[in-house]
């Protein structure tokens, strides 16, 4: 099983998961795709500016994961490529 399916997996489960994303920034079209077994690749066609990228990072995660846009934060690297992500299920109680 590649990593971003383990993650879904998870998230379907009712787990935090926190993970490492690598973003790319002005790509042609949207994309989320396995980078490697600690990591994932996130293509977005917004620019890193005022985060836009951010925000496009999250909205497609959100679908992927069908999870609520609020679930899901960027722990550290928000100017960064490379970013730590934490995404919290739906149905996860805090």
């Amino acid at each position: 099983m590649d990593f971003l399916s383990e993650l879904k997996n998870k998230v379907n489960n009712g787990e935090v998961v926190s993970f490492k994303v690598k973003a790319v920034a002005g790509a042609k079209k949207c994309l989320i795709e396995n980078f490697d077994n600690q990591m994932i690749k996130v293509k977005i066609n917004k620019k890193p500016v005022e985060g836009q990228a951010n925000k496009a990072i999250i909205e497609i995660l959100a679908e992927e994961f069908s999870v609520p846009k609020k679930n899901i934060q960027i722990v550290t690297g928000e100017k960064n490529s490379i970013k730590d992500l934490r995404i919290i299920p739906k149905n996860h109680i805090m």
